[in-house]
Parts: structure tokens; sequence; C-alpha cells
């Protein structure tokens, strides 16, 4: 797939948007992206500094529009757990008990780890067992 047909991929498939709404995002016309979708562009020297603001705008790997290597977005912490909500259906409760569970540093995980562990456990003892503490 060459760089105009992944542009018209992105804006058609992954995106939805018209030409015109995918063009009033970036601050052009959607005669301009009809172009650049047929690689017709008037001024090949606008493409750069477009595709420059496509992957800005909507987070999009300038490496998979050039090159069409993927991943096609940039992984960001909300669309990761975006990804945790669907896979895990998530419900509103657990999606913010889990962001803000990954929030905490990394003490107060620790802490969380062992109330919870003697929690689920019924132990009271504050330490999670040690791998030799199975051979008592």
């Amino acid at each position: 797939m060459e760089m105009h047909e992944r542009i018209r991929d992105l804006r058609k498939n992954h995106l939805q948007l018209s030409q015109t709404a995918f063009g009033k995002k970036l601050g052009v016309s959607r005669s301009v992206i009809n172009n650049i979708e047929l690689n017709t562009l008037a001024r090949p020297d606008q493409k750069l500094s477009l595709i420059k603001l496509m992957c800005k705008e909507f987070n999009v790997r300038e490496e998979w529009l050039l090159d069409g290597m993927e991943p096609i977005f940039i992984q960001t912490p909300s669309s990761i757990m975006e990804q945790l909500r669907e896979e895990f259906h998530l419900d509103p409760f657990a999606y913010s008990f889990v962001y803000e569970y990954l929030k905490l540093d990394e003490k107060k995980r620790n802490l969380f780890q062992c109330f919870f562990y003697n929690v689920l456990t019924g132990m009271n003892t504050g330490n999670p067992p040690t791998e030799n503490s199975s051979d008592s």
C-alpha cells in the first residue's frame, strides 16, 4: 500500500471521517485531502508538513504513514486503558480502580499489594510469603 492509500485508509476506515471533516481538523480543504489521496497534490512540499500534522492530530505513527510499519497508532496511556476496558469488559468502577492503582508510586503500590494479599488470603502479617515460606 502506498502512502496516499494509507492516508485514505486512515481517514476512511480507522477515523471514519469524510474528506471535509478530515481536512477541517488539519486546516485544509476537502480538495487538498482529495488530491493527497489521489497522489496528485499540486504542491508536494505541503505533504511533509501535513503528514506531521496528521501524526500529531490523530496519534498516528509517522513510520506507518511513510513506510507502512505497524502499529498505526501511537500507544498512549489512555489508549492502553481503553484496550484494557474492552478486553476485560471493565465497568466504570473497575476501570477507575485500575487507573488509580496505576497512578500510584511504587511504594504505595507495594502497600496496596500487601493489603490486598492479606485480605485475599485471610492473613494479617502484612508480608506476602517468600519463595522459601512454602518449604516450612
